[in-house]
């Protein structure tokens, strides 16, 4: 038991980053799979990051209704992005979560 002594911070992977995890089925060193799921099926690809995106806002929350002082995204895989597609695949799902 914490008794209000010491923060609580929750925390989740972004919606790109978890997305990544699960095309490749684990880390990778380039993440191909993940990449070439993004160009070749890009509506396919937002479905998955909106899906993401509301799994990660109820996963949040609950921390928060846990306790959960602060809540922290981690996009971890955000930088193997290009600059437009970190803006259409990554950051614009974390600002749904950011809103929520």
């Amino acid at each position: 038991e914490l008794a209000g002594k010491v923060p609580l911070i929750g925390f989740s992977g972004s919606p790109w980053t978890l997305a990544t995890y699960m095309i490749e089925g684990g880390g990778s060193k380039d993440f191909r799979k993940a990449k070439a799921f993004l160009y070749n099926h890009p509506e396919a690809m937002h479905q998955l990051l909106s899906i993401l995106a509301d799994a990660v806002i109820t996963y949040l929350n609950a921390q928060i209704a846990a306790g959960a002082q602060a809540v922290q995204i981690f996009d971890t895989w955000g930088g193997i992005l290009t600059p437009q597609a970190y803006q259409d695949y990554s950051l614009r799902y974390m600002q749904k979560d950011r809103k929520s």
